[in-house]
């Protein structure tokens, strides 16, 4: 019996798989054999099938070969990636229903429903917020920013909350976005980024070690006419997982582009 508290007002009482099954509203073992009925060849196979449920294996059997999932039912050779809720124990289960329940958080934002800003005082200051909810290398970040908008400045403060299985280790996230700064007739916009704070030491999900993390970046448009803006994006980090950074392990880079703005 698994007994999940606090996601929906009340105690969710899951008394096997197929109860847990239920609560996520879909016949995963119907639709998984369906999936592997209408595999075909390898190349046209789903890589994970469903990525949650896998993220959650994962995260449980960091060192299990992929071939302990057992034979493709085509009896190719191949492997059976697909991920049932049958393959996880009442422990591994509890930790996916939460942050099943925790993704919700992401719908935490007034941008969502086409409110862009909110007057603060009369000062000329706006502000919004957003809340997010991410699935992490080790477990997940939720995170908490605040958008601040007085012109030229355009702010953004987040609080990272890294959580692998049973600790969190927090991070302060700061940007400025489009800061105008001119050197002669050259227009530019600036927007430097910095985050300083803490995750689990080598991406780990079963530890309570810490390890630094830090970033620093910065982008520069170039305003060559008043849609076309070609840019450079210079990022330094440390090692750890940052959201839309393709690194793990400490890194420094640059991106070139060109963007158009309307």
């Amino acid at each position: 019996m698994i007994n999940v508290s606090g996601y929906t007002g009340g105690p969710i009482i899951i008394y096997d798989n197929k109860d847990a099954a239920a609560l996520f509203n879909m016949d995963v073992e119907a639709i998984l054999d369906e999936w592997y009925k209408n595999d075909g060849r390898q190349e046209n196979r789903l890589l994970t099938g469903y990525y949650m449920l896998n993220w959650g294996y994962e995260l449980f059997h960091p060192n299990e070969p992929y071939a302990a999932r057992g034979s493709h039912p085509s009896g190719d050779g191949s492997v059976a990636r697909y991920i049932r809720f049958n393959q996880f124990s009442d422990d591994e289960m509890e930790y996916l229903l939460k942050h099943s329940y925790l993704s919700f958080l992401s719908y935490v934002s007034p941008l969502l429903f086409g409110f862009s800003s909110f007057p603060l005082g009369d000062s000329g200051l706006e502000g919004n917020f957003a809340l997010r909810h991410y699935l992490t290398s080790f477990g997940t970040d939720i995170s908490a920013s605040v958008f601040l908008k007085k012109k030229p400045f355009n702010m953004a403060f987040t609080y990272h909350s890294y959580q692998n299985y049973q600790n969190y280790f927090p991070a302060i996230e700061a940007e400025l976005v489009d800061y105008p700064f001119n050197i002669g007739k050259l227009e530019m916009f600036l927007s430097p980024r910095v985050l300083i704070g803490m995750q689990p030491k080598d991406q780990v999900f079963k530890t309570d070690s810490p390890e630094f993390l830090g970033l620093f970046g910065l982008r520069v448009d170039f305003m060559v006419h008043k849609n076309i803006f070609p840019y450079f994006d210079f990022t330094v980090k440390t090692d750890g997982w940052v959201a839309g950074n393709e690194y793990l392990d400490a890194n420094a880079g640059v991106k070139l582009g060109v963007s158009m703005r309307f």
